[in-house]
């Protein structure tokens, strides 16, 4: 016989199969994520898929007259170990910009990059609330979420 173990194996998944009526099918992992670290550094989150398992490490409501409450979270991705702010007002409110800003050192007082979104300007909208999120940042900085015109943020993380 040329490939013994090969047939072996054969006979038994038949017969396992013929006795429980189920086959084992061996699946792929899930699709991996089209960035890591700084790879992610500029991209997208929902484009790179990188928002699938992601958290919210921090975030904080802040609320201005009639515009309703401003939301802003900072989410990190495991898998992509990457960050980025994310927004949620309600359609039609205007609130200016909010940023994602990335340090090197926990203590530095100057940004080595900051990211910028318009929660009026949604890239997603359900049941009136319109939702923005910026650009990517390595998880490998130390990330924070503000509002700069109320001087607000996150902690940094």
């Amino acid at each position: 016989m040329k490939y013994p173990l090969r047939r072996a194996l054969l006979a038994c998944a038949l017969s396992l199969i013929a006795v429980t009526g189920t086959a084992v099918v061996a699946t792929r992992p899930a699709s991996a994520a089209a960035c890591w670290q700084t790879s992610c550094i500029g991209m997208d989150p929902a484009a790179t898929g990188c928002d699938r398992d992601a958290y919210q490490r921090d975030g904080f409501v802040y609320t201005r007259g009639s515009s309703g409450p401003l939301a802003v979270r900072l989410f990190i991705s495991p898998r992509c170990w990457a960050a980025w702010t994310k927004t949620e007002v309600y359609v039609g409110s205007v609130w200016g910009a909010v940023t994602m800003k990335a340090y090197t050192h926990p203590d530095d007082s100057t940004p080595r990059t900051t990211f910028y979104v318009y929660p009026e300007h949604a890239k997603y909208v359900s049941d009136g609330i319109a939702y923005s999120w910026t650009a990517m940042s390595s998880n490998t900085h130390y990330n924070q979420a503000c509002y700069p015109s109320a001087n607000y943020c996150t902690g940094r993380w």
